[in-house]
């Protein structure tokens, strides 16, 4: 067995799209003026709110290390415009296309950010 030539074939499977690629979801519970923050190992977060009304935070790392990072948010039913989670970069000189933080409140929104050049970028948003 060939053990360079099958890594070779398995990588250009995945260039090809041959192969299924898996991403694993953090899931994160928020409650009222607890925080989060983003780990290294992060790409999709779903989010949900338990207990009473408030917000909760989700601080971003900071863009440097970070070049063309995409970071993906999603809320379940339990996001509310009483129950927040507010997105924010962990280092205040940064931003959220060019704002302090973005507020995920309502059910099933979801956001793509893109981290480039200093500074995290939306690239998609959906909101219901």
């Amino acid at each position: 067995m060939n053990v360079t030539a099958d890594i070779y074939e398995r990588i250009s499977e995945l260039r090809r799209g041959a192969l299924a690629t898996f991403v694993e979801v953090t899931a994160v519970t928020h409650q009222a003026g607890r925080s989060y923050t983003v780990t290294d190992t992060d790409s999709i977060i779903m989010n949900r709110f338990a207990g009473g009304n408030g917000t909760s935070l989700i601080y971003l790392p900071t863009t440097t290390g970070n070049e063309g990072r995409i970071i993906r948010f999603k809320s379940d039913s339990t996001i509310s415009a009483v129950k927040i989670v507010q997105i924010r970069p962990d280092d205040a000189s940064e931003t959220i296309d060019g704002a302090a933080s973005y507020d995920f409140n309502r059910s099933y929104d979801g956001l793509s950010i893109l981290c480039h050049d200093g500074e995290w970028f939306i690239i998609q948003k959906k909101e219901k």
